[in-house]
């Protein structure tokens, strides 16, 4: 598991984002479902309905900042985990001293834009996807 060598705040934090950019789309289901409601059932008043739609675009202001941070730090994890396998590798190439550090050269290189794209990025949106399903779920429980 390559989240291994993250720091344990970011990744915690990247958490917490998640969960926030997984509480965006339940805002948005929630608010449509208010205002179809309303205008369906002849429920409220005009006013009701444009205060329900001013605080619900304030939320997803709120929730399109946090997704900035969500990605910042998405970013910045796969990052720093990049810099710690090159550490690693370098460590290895310089203490080994022979003909073959030409392929650990090529790890550097080729390989570790690999194992970023197809291991961090999907260890990371695993958690992200799990999140956002947990949270759809029990508020789709709630709510119904």
């Amino acid at each position: 598991m390559a989240l291994k060598y993250a720091n344990k705040k970011k990744l915690l934090l990247y958490i917490l984002l998640a969960f926030v950019s997984a509480c965006g789309n339940v805002v948005i289901a929630y608010v449509t479902k208010i205002m179809l409601n309303s205008a369906q059932y002849h429920q409220g008043s005009l006013d009701r309905l444009i205060s329900v739609a001013l605080i619900g675009a304030g939320f997803l202001i709120v929730i399109m900042f946090t997704n900035f941070a969500y990605r910042y730090i998405r970013f910045d994890i796969i990052h720093d985990i990049n810099i710690e396998l090159k550490k690693k590798n370098i460590t290895y190439l310089i203490y080994q001293q022979s003909d073959s550090q030409k392929d650990g050269l090529n790890l550097m290189t080729n390989d570790l834009k690999q194992i970023e794209t197809l291991k961090i990025s999907n260890e990371l949106m695993i958690i992200s996807e799990t999140l956002a399903f947990i949270t759809s779920i029990v508020i789709g429980l709630i709510n119904s």
